[in-house]
């Protein structure tokens, strides 16, 4: 006895279900890669991702490093206990305090690479509240500026090829040869 043979439809029929069946499969499992890629990659960015907008902290990098980056000059010999704080990405802000002989100061205020205005006699940018509220600002001991009886302040600003570049002041006490940096990014 012959089996019947199944007709052509009957054999689409099941070969489109066995290839629905299969492509739900794969569906299901490139959802779920597709999820676990997402948090890998949220996991990847958070973690600093080459190319990825990372926050950079000035509390943590070597002095000398935030000095350059904030003044567009290499520190001068002279300078030392340097405290600096602050945090940037696509903006920001650094405070720095440090020691520095009065040749030091000099050449910080007269570098070529710095655009000072004249000193005035008052803080420009840095607010006495902002001041007493920023932790980072009191972590440098910016709070001593406030208390200063002469105050010798210079707005500075400069611009890099791209743009970016730092807009500031600097503090300077010469009694104590103390120097307050307080900059924002452009």
């Amino acid at each position: 006895m012959k089996l019947p043979r199944p007709s052509a439809h009957r054999y689409e029929s099941r070969f489109a279900k066995a290839v629905a069946w299969a492509l739900d499969g794969v569906a299901a499992a490139f959802i779920l890669v597709a999820m676990a890629c997402t948090v890998s990659f949220g996991v990847w960015i958070a973690r600093g991702a080459p190319g990825a907008t990372v926050i950079t902290d000035y509390g943590t990098m070597l002095p000398k490093q935030v000095f350059q980056k904030i003044l567009n000059q290499p520190m001068p010999p002279g300078i030392s206990e340097v405290r600096t704080a602050g945090r940037s990405s696509l903006s920001g802000e650094v405070w720095m305090k440090f020691h520095a002989t009065n040749e030091a100061i000099d050449a910080v205020l007269h570098s070529p690479k710095l655009k000072l205005q004249e000193p005035e006699g008052e803080l420009q940018f840095a607010m006495p509240q902002q001041v007493l509220e920023d932790k980072d600002a009191l972590a440098v001991g910016w709070s001593e500026a406030l208390q200063l009886k002469k105050i010798e302040s210079h707005e500075f600003r400069f611009a890099n090829l791209n743009g970016s570049g730092w807009v500031g002041e600097i503090v300077v006490d010469g009694e104590k040869h103390i120097v307050y940096v307080h900059a924002g990014l452009l």
